[in-house]
C-alpha cells in the first residue's frame, strides 16, 4: 500500500491510496473525510453524540518521517480518532505539533465557498429532536425537497454539516446507490 498527496488550488489536501488488493471494482473510491480540529476530545464527543456511537480508534502520537514528508513540516505530531461509518471513515485530527490553530469564522452558509459534510439519516424529526436535547443548535428548520428532508447545523469549530433524509424512492439515497463488489 503506498499514498499520494495533492493539493488543490485553495490548498486542501487530497490523498490517495494505492491498495495491492483494492476493496472495491473501480478505480476511485472515497475512503475518509478528514477534519481538523484545536479540541479532539471536544471534537471526538460532538461526533460520538451526533453518530451515537463511539470512535472505533483513537491514537494520541502519531508522528514520524511520513508524517512530517506529507506535512512539509519537521516533527510532526498527531493526536487522532477515527470512526467507521460502513461507507466511509470519518477522521478526526488534533496537530499538536504544529498547535493547531482555532478555527476562523465559518463561511457564512448562505454565501459561496462553504464546506459541508452530509449524514443520511433514517428518521430526521427524532435526530433532530435528540441532538437539539444535547445542545446541537440547527441553523433553520429541516427543509423539503421531492428528492429529500435536510437541516443544517455546525459543529464546535464551525464546520457546517447536514442531516439528510431521502425521500423513499429517492435516487439521492445510499439504498439507490451502484452496489460496489468486493475483490
Amino acid at each position: 500500500m503506498y499514498y499520494a498527496y495533492l493539493r488543490d488550488c485553495d490548498g486542501i489536501m487530497f490523498e490517495t491510496e494505492h491498495l495491492d488488493e483494492p476493496q472495491f471494482a473501480g478505480s476511485i473510491w472515497l475512503a475518509h473525510v478528514a477534519l481538523v480540529s484545536p479540541d479532539l476530545d471536544r471534537l471526538v464527543d460532538f461526533y460520538e453524540n451526533l453518530l451515537g456511537f463511539k470512535a472505533n480508534r483513537r491514537t494520541n502520537k502519531a508522528a514520524g518521517p511520513t508524517f512530517d514528508e506529507v506535512a512539509d513540516y519537521g516533527d510532526v505530531h498527531i493526536r487522532a480518532a477515527w470512526f467507521d461509518l460502513s461507507n466511509m471513515i470519518l477522521e478526526l485530527w488534533q496537530f499538536v505539533n504544529p498547535v493547531t490553530p482555532a478555527p476562523g469564522a465559518p463561511v457564512p452558509f448562505e454565501k459561496i465557498g462553504y464546506t459541508k459534510v452530509a449524514f443520511e439519516v433514517s428518521d430526521i424529526e427524532k435526530d433532530c429532536k435528540r441532538l437539539v436535547e444535547s445542545g446541537v443548535e440547527f441553523l433553520a428548520k429541516p427543509v423539503e425537497s421531492a428528492e429529500s428532508t435536510e437541516v443544517y447545523a455546525r459543529d464546535p469549530d464551525g464546520n457546517l454539516f447536514s442531516l439528510i433524509q431521502p425521500a423513499p424512492g429517492s435516487s439521492i439515497s445510499l439504498d439507490a446507490l451502484k452496489r460496489k463488489s468486493r475483490h
